[in-house]
């Protein structure tokens, strides 16, 4: 069961205001997080480098599925799976 702030409708993330701004607040900061690991890669040579920069642009990039998810609502639930996973919903997920 659902918290009652939460819809369990499939068009609509959040309905709580306050709730749906603390999670983009909390995708802010993530932002600022994956900025510095990115920023930090320059400090090692070679495959850490490359490593530290990965995570942090794979992070960014799952950070921009929850912001969508969270504040988009014409961003299709198969457009966010992309993005997460790599590939559309499967037929049973729809």
């Amino acid at each position: 069961m659902a918290a009652e702030n939460i819809t369990e409708n499939k068009d609509i993330a959040l309905r709580d205001t306050v709730r749906g701004l603390l999670a983009l607040e909390a995708t802010w900061e993530i932002e600022q997080l994956a900025n510095l690991t990115i920023d930090l890669a320059a400090e090692f040579d070679d495959i850490e480098a490359l490593q530290f920069r990965g995570i942090g642009a794979r992070i960014k990039e799952l950070n921009s599925a929850i912001m969508s998810a969270i504040g988009e609502h014409a961003v299709t639930n198969d457009a966010l799976s992309k993005m997460i996973r790599c590939h559309p919903l499967p037929k049973a997920e729809v």
